[in-house]
């Protein structure tokens, strides 16, 4: 497989570090991809900050590659999704690539069954000081699976990948949920695997949710 790598930062180097195996072909500031480029690589995987790669979806649409975005700090434009599904290209995203995100969307929806009159849920993270977003994609997903409001407490700190703690606090029990990531390459190898997953399966056209 043939991967058009955008954004050789943190994460994306991980990835280069874990695709034995596989070709990359790395796009970044002082490589700018081209149509061309983007066409000879069978998928891609980018991880640009958002508003850069915002200044790319309209190439990326019509290289017609298959795309994992592991980008954060925009929002996605209106009309994406459809144009997606009119050239018949299907993106996949998701708000934490870690493996086993999956397994604690299902825990959390969980814990939204906990009913007490004076339960309040407390969702608290660490992340790196150069992290743009707050609340974090994770932690705004978070809190959807729970299915209600949470009171939010965001730390920096420069030695942290991530760290996510959802309590529940009730009259007579507090439950709580800690996701920490130790090392970027979590990020970088759900990345791969979802990349694998385009390039060999079969998916609906559009704009994908990877967790859902």
């Amino acid at each position: 497989m043939k991967i058009a790598l955008l954004g050789n930062g943190k994460t994306g180097g991980k990835v280069c570090e874990l695709a034995t195996g596989h070709t990359v072909k790395v796009f970044d500031s002082q490589n700018i991809p081209t149509l061309r480029d983007l066409q000879d690589c069978d998928v891609a995987i980018c991880f640009l900050p958002g508003l850069i790669l915002e200044a790319y979806i309209e190439l990326l649409i019509e290289s017609s590659l298959p795309a994992v975005i592991g980008s954060t700090g925009s929002r996605w434009q209106d009309g994406l999704h459809t144009k997606l599904v009119e050239a018949g290209l299907t993106w996949m995203y998701a708000p934490n690539f870690s493996r086993n995100m999956g397994k604690l969307k299902d825990m959390i929806e969980i814990m939204a069954s906990i009913q007490d009159q004076n339960h309040s849920p407390l969702l608290e993270e660490t992340l790196h000081i150069d992290k743009v977003d707050s609340p974090s994609g994770t932690a705004l997903a978070w809190e959807e699976w729970l299915g209600e409001k949470v009171e939010f407490i965001d730390y920096r700190a420069v030695d942290t990948y991530g760290i996510h703690k959802l309590t529940v606090e009730t009259e007579n029990e507090t439950v709580s949920i800690q996701h920490t990531v130790k090392d970027r390459s979590a990020y970088a190898q759900g990345a791969l695997d979802a990349a694998v997953k385009l390039h060999s399966d079969s998916f609906t056209p559009g704009l994908v949710n990877l967790l859902d």
